[in-house]
């Protein structure tokens, strides 16, 4: 079997298999780990969580949701001029986050992950989507010395 048929019939097995089914099945597989592997096999538990796709395209909803709330306006960014130091020579405007939008940003990235490890292709499509076209409302200062009222998500993550 390839990879693309074992990861398909792991997720369709993991659909089917309750939260607590899961929970078994991970502390059997835990029990007969080897010493030496022991070590890499309990930080990757928390490396995510095991979801199903109806979790998983809620989490997408929810992370479209919210995409949108910034597109259109109602979540934003703002800004302020740093103090200037004269010991040292750039001057430097803070983004300040006070609507939460790069936990928005990094919940989306970690759907866009989850979707594409379940092969959920067209979902995660529509949330990179959403990111490549995200332009994300300042307000204050960035305004008055940029002439503009909105920053993508690639200037952001630069800044």
């Amino acid at each position: 079997m390839n990879l693309i048929h074992f990861i398909d019939a792991v997720n369709e097995k993991l659909d089917t298999m309750s939260g607590q089914d899961k929970s078994d099945f991970i502390l059997n597989y835990a029990e007969t780990l080897p010493e030496s592997k022991r070590e890499e096999f309990h930080p990757s538990l928390s490396f995510r969580e095991m979801k199903g796709k109806d979790e998983i395209s809620q989490m997408k909803d929810n992370v479209l949701h919210a995409l949108d709330e910034i597109h259109n306006g109602k979540l934003a960014l703002d800004s302020e001029w740093d103090e200037y130091d004269y010991d040292d020579d750039t001057d430097g405007m803070s983004l300040l986050d006070p609507d939460g939008i790069g936990g928005i940003l990094h919940q989306a990235a970690v759907c866009l992950h989850m979707l594409n490890d379940r092969m959920m292709y067209q979902d995660a499509y529509e949330i990179a989507y959403a990111l490549s076209k995200l332009e994300i409302p300042v307000k204050g200062a960035y305004t008055e010395e940029f002439e503009s009222d909105s920053l993508s998500v690639s200037e952001v993550l630069d800044d």
